[in-house]
């Protein structure tokens, strides 16, 4: 029986030690790869840094350069390739047995993320075997039935070639992205610095697909990038100011047009009509390109934006891009300080409004805003032209941009685009539609199921009082009885301090800038509602407004319900609406019931409160970015993002 002992301990001491060096060995075979990964890494990093530094003045890459970045990524998809055969098998059993959540995220990062680096990588790899092809025949003389041959293919348009051919992978690895990014989005505790790092798993995937569809091929491609002044809130961000017509050779920067809005119609242009409350209340006799952003939809928007510019311009019009005030900030904070040599300044994130608002008023040519009675043409005709001398200090910084400023800036516009302060749409790529939709960055109005609000402010005032206009929206519901309804209450505050007699709705140059903050606000609101609501009662806090008051429609796909309203500086103004829901809004399963708000954020808007009250106790809710109030049925929220929150409760019925 001794004997027994001691051969079964023997062996499980030998067990023990075998386990012992082999945890040893798959720590150090581990190790080997991580290091390689890192040195590889940085090594394809040098060599990418290497090929954009050493580009000819056509922009065609170096052989050597090209060879190496190849080379590297051949070595680091090796240890990718390596490390994802070492710690799969095991970060995969622990993403679906485990319960513990952070070991959940840490396999689903081993498990998804090791796939997505593993395609990322052999897409990187292939591309830049085209890259490095391109690059050795770039040039070189060859016979072909007894004539000469030159080959000039740009060799970087050969990588995105190779893009555009690796499209179906790339969309295979998109689940996996977006796993990744919503495993690191939720680490906190030690980890909290890999939440920063949450967009880049889709980003690296959305920008591949959109690059070749957007840069690839080597023709000539037109993209507006429309100038949004949330100051003067418009439905898809702000009245438009500028817009610069951006000409691009493949992925090359051809040239640029930077000008006024009201500088976009030809003489002759026959307007469209305007839509309704522009003409009712504005006087519009018709529609020009700087107020022809009315659809909070941007696909929509870009639309009618490309056919009033094509309409005075003999070009076909590829993308829209549309910029509000906070997209600049981000972006600057992004670059870094730019330099405006002509105006003596510097221009950072913190100061960008302030010498934008210096320069309108006091252009370096024409005429200064002060000496608009004796010279008002000549203040009209430059009063943008920092604008334009602006982009020109963009595009020299962005010439210096290392392969870290790129990434910084794209992380940077990422983010514009997630707030919605950055909204992109192509018009002549299926695909290209297909993956802005995808990524977020459309700006599109949202077209799922269950309940929906989103509520649309047009400044119509010919002011900038937006700056001094705070808002906030309280969404009560009653889902208890058999015919849901919901009552929304609009506050609006300004917080402009002038002493004005009376509120005069009419176009106005006044002495400054900040004149033009410190007025009445003049608002036409659009709340845009699941179709087929009826409207049961409308008021105001100033007595003003009822049900024949509201204009009621329909707007892509959604109900909505229009009113305009004005609001003193200095004063409060509520608006409440109250309306039925469609009847199937929510769904039950016996006693237990479902219900699902969306709420979408506005274009150039930034930190609504909103607040949300139901009639039921929920049993469960699913509700990412909101925080519970003092009772179970109410929530609050900041709108910097769109919001969703899904509601189940129990009935009384049997």
């Amino acid at each position: 029986m001794r004997s027994m002992t001691q051969s079964w301990r023997g062996w499980a001491r030998t067990l023990l030690w075998v386990l012992l060096l082999g945890m040893l060995l798959w720590g150090g075979l581990v190790g080997y790869r991580l290091y390689g990964l890192y040195s590889h890494g940085r090594g394809a990093a040098q060599a990418a840094r290497l090929v954009m530094q050493t580009r000819n003045a056509e922009g065609v890459v170096q052989p050597e350069p090209a060879r190496a970045l190849r080379a590297e990524l051949g070595k680091f998809e090796g240890h990718v390739q390596g490390m994802a055969g070492l710690t799969q098998p095991v970060a995969c059993l622990l993403t679906r047995q485990t319960l513990w959540p952070a070991a959940h995220r840490l396999g689903v990062m081993g498990c998804d993320g090791l796939e997505l680096a593993v395609g990322l990588v052999a897409t990187a790899w292939w591309a830049a075997l085209e890259l490095e092809s391109a690059a050795d025949l770039y040039g070189q003389v060859t016979m072909a039935p007894g004539e000469p041959f030159e080959y000039r293919t740009d060799p970087l348009d050969h990588a995105l070639t190779r893009l555009g051919a690796d499209r179906q992978r790339l969309l295979a690895l998109r689940p996996p992205a977006a796993r990744v990014s919503e495993a690191l989005q939720g680490l906190a505790g030690p980890l909290d610095r890999l939440a920063s790092l949450a967009p880049l798993p889709t980003l690296a995937v959305d920008g591949l697909l959109l690059a070749p569809e957007l840069l690839g091929g080597g023709q000539e491609r037109l993209f507006l990038v429309v100038v949004q002044n949330s100051d003067e809130l418009r439905a898809t961000g702000g009245f438009i100011s500028s817009v610069i017509a951006v000409q691009l050779q493949g992925y090359r920067l051809h040239s640029y047009d930077f000008m006024s809005s009201y500088d976009v119609e030809t003489e002759g242009f026959a307007m469209p009509p305007a839509p309704e409350p522009l003409a009712v209340h504005m006087q519009f006799p018709g529609l020009v390109f700087r107020d022809a952003n009315w659809s909070p939809d941007w696909p929509t928007s870009a639309q009618v934006l490309a056919a009033l510019y094509q309409a005075n311009h003999p070009v076909r019009v590829d993308g829209v891009i549309a910029l509000d005030t906070h997209a600049f900030h981000l972006a600057l904070e992004a670059m870094g300080p730019l330099d405006v040599e002509q105006y003596g300044v510097t221009i950072t994130a913190d100061n960008l409004l302030a010498m934008a608002e210096t320069f309108w008023e006091t252009p370096l040519e024409g005429a200064s805003l002060a000496e608009r009675t004796e010279n008002l043409w000549g203040w009209l005709q430059h009063r943008k032209d920092f604008g334009g001398d602006f982009v020109q200090a963009g595009i020299t910084r962005l010439e210096q941009f290392s392969l870290r400023d790129w990434l910084s800036l794209i992380e940077a516009l990422a983010q514009g685009a997630e707030h919605r302060h950055i909204q992109v749409w192509a018009l002549q790529s299926d695909n290209a539609r297909a993956d802005l939709t995808r990524a977020g960055w459309s700006g599109a109005i949202h077209r799922g199921d269950g309940d929906y609000l989103m509520v649309v402010d047009s400044n119509l005032g010919y002011n900038k009082v937006d700056r001094n206009i705070e808002r906030s929206l309280a969404y009560s519901l009653s889902l208890a009885g058999a015919a849901p309804t919901a009552t929304l209450q609009l506050t609006y505050r300004n917080h402009a301090t002038a002493d004005l007699d009376a509120c005069v709705h009419e176009p106005q140059v006044l002495e400054s800038y900040e004149a033009l903050t410190q007025q009445c606000y003049w608002n036409y609101v659009r709340v845009l509602a699941p179709r087929g609501i009826e409207l049961l009662a409308a008021s105001d806090s100033a007595g003003q407004l009822g049900l024949a008051d509201i204009d009621v429609g329909v707007e892509q796909g959604r109900s909505s319900l229009g009113a305009f309203l004005v609001v003193p500086p200095g004063e409060t103004y509520t608006l409440t609406l109250t309306y039925r829901l469609p009847s199937d809004l929510f769904v039950c399963q016996g006693t237990l019931c479902r219900y699902e708000l969306t709420v979408q954020k506005q274009a150039g808007t930034q930190g609504v409160p909103v607040a949300l009250q139901a009639d039921v106790a929920p049993v469960t809710l699913q509700a990412t970015g909101w925080h519970q109030g003092e009772s179970p049925s109410s929530l609050t929220t900041t709108l910097d993002t769109d919001r969703s929150a899904t509601w189940f409760w129990r009935t009384d019925a049997p």
